[in-house]
């Protein structure tokens, strides 16, 4: 049975299904996705869950616009997407799903950034296909991501060894440099204060983030950084040498992976490697923390590579009714 819900009325219901999927992470959450919902959310919404008599087995957050739906978020905002599926009842699920698509007189389904691992690639465009509905997958970026090791020595290990060697030979050198500090702050009230530092390392960072932060995704930011910061699920750092502000990062610690989040550095410290040496403390901080995996989600820069990162694809999926 599939029952349209507002956030309201499935929050904490939706919070605990997520612990039992495959695909866990924190874009999934109500938190997130209410947030965005909040702020840009345009057409129609409509959280579908499916039940099994009582048990809830998935929930598809879309947004309803004329006969189209997409999982509710952007790329911009959202680096994953995906339904939110106990694990071993996806067929189930997307056989009721593709059931109400039909009901309901869809035409078009917009699924973007799902993860390569994802039930979802495996069973919707199928099961959709015997159904009269055209798919359409598409390698859309990449998510690299670190598996954590249980100490820092072992980290370091496992790079190669001429990344090993500059990683080592870039902190004794910021080391050498005199007064040098990282300050990470998890408190609603540390992080409001801090917030606009971090909005001014971002742009000063690279142009394309500087276009990036409009006005309403700032608010976005200043917005979701104190709702995360009540659940403690985010960490503002803040790298000083000399007393001056040379870098900056937040993430997100869901379950047990840290989420590199977005960042900032200014071009002054560029010959210190300021912004690399941060999210390597970063990493060291989630080894510490006994996290088992550390994503630096979107894109393909260098850095992420040179710190261990392996891909994970993320694909872009449409399907499209027949007739």
């Amino acid at each position: 049975m599939i029952k349209e819900h507002v956030f309201s009325t499935i929050r904490d219901e939706w919070d605990q299904l997520l612990k039992k999927c495959n695909i866990n992470n924190i874009f999934l959450s109500t938190s997130w996705q209410e947030l965005w919902w909040d702020k840009f959310g345009i057409g129609d919404l409509r959280i579908l869950a499916y039940s099994d008599g009582d048990e809830l087995i998935g929930i598809a957050p879309f947004e309803l616009v004329d006969s189209s739906v997409r999982f509710l978020g952007d790329t911009d905002l959202f680096d994953y997407h995906d339904f939110v599926i106990s694990s071993g009842n996806e067929l189930d699920f997307f056989r009721n799903i593709i059931e109400w698509l039909n009901v309901n007189h869809i035409s078009e389904v917009i699924l973007p950034s799902v993860p390569s691992q994802s039930p979802t690639l495996n069973f919707f465009p199928e099961l959709a296909k015997k159904d009269g509905w055209t798919s359409n997958i598409n390698k859309e970026d990449v998510c690299p991501k670190l598996e954590l090791p249980s100490s820092w020595e072992e980290y370091l290990l496992s790079l190669r060894k001429k990344d090993r060697h500059e990683l080592r030979r870039k902190f004794r050198r910021l080391e050498n440099v005199g007064s040098t500090e990282i300050v990470t702050l998890e408190t609603h009230d540390d992080i409001a204060k801090n917030i606009d530092s971090f909005f001014h390392l971002m742009r000063e960072s690279r142009a394309d983030k500087d276009i990036f932060l409009t006005p309403e995704r700032e608010e976005f930011f200043r917005h979701m950084s104190n709702v995360l910061s009540e659940k403690h699920l985010i960490r503002l750092s803040l790298l000083y040498v000399e007393s001056k502000i040379s870098a900056s990062t937040i993430c997100f610690d869901f379950e047990d992976t840290r989420f590199l989040y977005n960042s900032g550095l200014d071009h002054e410290y560029d010959n210190l490697s300021v912004g690399l040496l941060l999210t390597a403390s970063c990493i060291h901080d989630a080894i510490d923390r006994g996290l088992k995996n550390f994503d630096f989600l979107r894109g393909d820069e260098p850095y992420k590579y040179h710190l261990g990162g392996v891909d994970q694809e993320i694909f872009g999926v449409t399907l499209l009714k027949n007739g």
